[in-house]
């Protein structure tokens, strides 16, 4: 399994719809302060290990809160399929889709 895209929205500083989109192999992410590097490490975890202990992951959320604060992430998997998790942050919904 490889991750292929991570798509963010309402979470934290990303007030807009933010992707960012891997390659297969090893990826390297380098950006300045404060760009969003943590989010988005802190995003894939919880989309990939969604838990019902809501204060776990409360931090996602921008102090203002929004309408929406969500994120996706497409992983291509072993079997040659791609599975899409999507997850409501601020309702705690999680889908997974092929």
């Amino acid at each position: 399994m490889f991750l292929v895209e991570l798509v963010m929205q309402g979470v934290r500083r990303f007030k807009e719809p933010a992707r960012l989109r891997f390659q297969s192999g090893f990826n390297f992410v380098q950006a300045g302060s404060e760009a969003g590097k943590t989010t988005a490490v802190d995003a894939i975890q919880r989309l990939l290990f969604p838990s019902g202990d809501a204060s776990r992951f409360a931090s996602l959320l921008p102090r203002k809160a929004p309408e929406a604060s969500r994120g996706a992430l497409v992983v291509y998997s072993g079997d040659n399929a791609y599975y899409r998790v999507i997850q409501d942050f601020t309702r705690q919904g999680v889908n997974l889709s092929k």
